[in-house]
């Protein structure tokens, strides 16, 4: 009889400890799914409230930028302040500043999929804006395009215009159909090409007394980075040196604004046209 009872207690004991164990372990279960929703509400929560406040920092910089497009419009070149807070946006830290865009001569491009001639937001203009003579020349000497595509069937089309300034054709690039214009017509490159390389030795010759507009358009279903680098007429000396230029328009005269509400920032270079 004390036997069976000591049993009878022993598995009862048993019984207790699985039904406790299991216990803990729905717990600990019930618990850790609350932490995981908890942070995805938490994270949820804190990105709408960086949205909010991004949104007020880039109207910000957008109401300095209309500030500096109004100087220069206006021939403003000193004594002009720009607002540095509006409301809860903080434009002071830096203040907004005005540079001169120095780049590498080196630039990479998307060209954005199935975009044609007239749709194409890839156009680069090769020419002097600043120059005091509007038929002066470019003063570039070579083009080098190169294709980074990963996929080696998508081709980026190149079209080069080279024309002279002084001629009786003021915008003669606006169609491929001026045949004497176009130093490159419809070059379909891919990555696995040489890069394409234009230069005096090229066709008709790339000639610094002309200006150029390079268009390139990809009809492709994939977007396609380009590299363009482009380079200065060649050394007095004809040796085939041909020093590095980046593109005209960005010497020109610009802006940066930097934006910040409550620790989200914003920030926008605004570029001054070049004067008429």
């Amino acid at each position: 009889m004390k036997s069976n009872l000591l049993k009878n207690i022993s598995s009862n004991n048993q019984q207790a400890g699985v039904t406790l164990l299991l216990a803990i372990l729905v717990l600990s279960s019930i618990l850790a799914i609350s932490f995981s929703v908890a942070t995805i509400m938490f994270s949820e929560i804190r990105t709408s409230g960086d949205l909010l406040r991004t949104e007020d920092a880039f109207y910000g910089a957008e109401a300095v930028s209309e500030e500096a497009l109004f100087k220069i419009k206006r021939g403003i070149t000193s004594g002009f302040i720009y607002s540095t807070q509006i409301g809860a946006v903080s434009l002071g830290s830096p203040a907004p500043t005005e540079n001169v865009i120095n780049p590498d001569s080196t630039q990479r491009v998307i060209v954005p999929a199935r975009s044609g001639f007239t749709s194409s937001a890839n156009h680069y203009l090769f020419f002097n804006a600043n120059a005091s003579s509007q038929s002066a020349g470019s003063g570039y000497g070579k083009l080098t395009i190169t294709n980074l595509s990963p996929n080696s069937n998508d081709a980026v089309t190149i079209y080069l215009c080279q024309y002279d300034p002084a001629g009786v054709d003021e915008i003669p690039c606006e169609s491929p159909s001026s045949n004497p214009y176009w130093l490159v017509r419809a070059y379909n490159l891919t990555s696995a090409q040489t890069p394409l390389t234009v230069d005096k030795n090229y066709g008709v010759g790339f000639d610094p007394a002309k200006q150029q507009e390079l268009i390139l358009y990809n009809t492709s279903d994939n977007n396609i980075y380009v590299q363009i680098q482009t380079f200065a007429a060649e050394s007095p000396t004809g040796s085939g040196t041909y020093p590095a230029l980046g593109l005209p328009y960005f010497g020109q005269k610009s802006v940066d604004i930097n934006a910040t509400n409550s620790g989200v920032g914003r920030k926008i270079r605004v570029i001054i046209p070049t004067p008429n």
